[in-house]
């Protein structure tokens, strides 16, 4: 099961504006991307907690599109170093952020949110962010 995030992770991330994630994994993704980066985007802490908070404000319990699958945003968060070292052997732009999905067949479906559309809200539907 995961962990929730620690009063200081809370603290930390609250203090910046930035809404939080429901695990202390995800509170940690977030805070060593601000501290330290992830090679991607964002050069100083303060250019990194914008784009964060833009991205939240962006997607954070929007109805999305997944290859063809309606779902809602939970949340996003940024990979880490090892991860964006990883897939920059694979592709030629490295998305900073993956994201979890809730779909209506399964939940909490990680994705990259690089493979994710914005919907309009017709196009869900009754699906419901729970």
């Amino acid at each position: 099961m995961n962990a929730k995030p620690t009063e200081n992770q809370a603290k930390f991330l609250e203090n910046r504006g930035i809404a939080l994630p429901p695990t202390k994994k995800g509170c940690h993704r977030f805070i060593s991307f601000i501290k330290d980066g992830n090679g991607t985007v964002g050069a100083s802490e303060s250019e990194r907690i914008a784009i964060i908070k833009s991205q939240q404000k962006k997607w954070n319990g929007k109805k999305v599109r997944v290859y063809g699958a309606l779902g809602i945003m939970r949340y996003i968060f940024p990979r880490s170093n090892d991860e964006v070292r990883d897939w920059a052997d694979l592709v030629k732009h490295v998305h900073p952020f993956d994201c979890i999905v809730d779909f209506e067949y399964r939940k909490g479906v990680c994705k990259s949110l690089s493979a994710v559309e914005l919907c309009e809200d017709s196009e869900v539907g009754h699906h419901q962010n729970t």
